[in-house]
């Protein structure tokens, strides 16, 4: 009962993206405020201040990237592991049930996440988190496309190892 690799690993995706992104954002939020009000006091005000604030923003500036990297990275592994699971053509209407449920839960997520950025501090992020307000924006379609991948890999891989 420990099978990985099918439409259920969606929602796990979904979950960590949408953590990894708020968490992003909460986090810039804090580390700007927080070094608008250390960088006005004089004693912090110096060259090493300035190379800490420096190498923070390059740190928070990968960030974006990090986000992608583990969507891709989240996403192929599924389709991977997909390959080792035996199936039966018969559970394909399941998986494309359990698929519109994900992409429903996507949906509303995509929505709390677009509306959490909206708001009031967070709102500075979304000019620096390119790649992430994009992903979130259109995660439904993701799913979609990553959900019927996964799927025809899952069941139609019968013929193509047969071959």
């Amino acid at each position: 009962m420990n099978k990985k690799g099918n439409i259920p690993d969606l929602v796990f995706i979904l979950v960590i993206l949408f953590i990894f992104g708020m968490l992003t954002f909460i986090g810039f939020t804090i580390y700007g405020s927080w070094s608008d009000q250390v960088m006005d006091d004089p004693l912090f005000n110096t060259t090493v201040g300035n190379s800490i604030d420096d190498s923070a923003d390059r740190s928070l500036a990968v960030l974006d990237y990090a986000f992608v990297f583990i969507f891709l990275g989240l996403i192929l592994s599924t389709i991977i592991l997909g390959f080792q699971i035996r199936t039966h053509p018969v559970f394909f209407f399941l998986s494309l049930l359990a698929l519109i449920v994900v992409v429903i839960l996507g949906a509303q997520f995509s929505d709390i996440f677009t509306t959490f950025s909206e708001s009031g501090d967070i709102a500075a992020a979304t000019s620096n988190y390119v790649i992430i307000m994009y992903v979130m924006n259109n995660l439904p379609m993701f799913l979609v496309f990553a959900g019927i991948a996964i799927m025809v890999i899952f069941y139609a891989k019968d013929k193509f190892l047969e071959g």
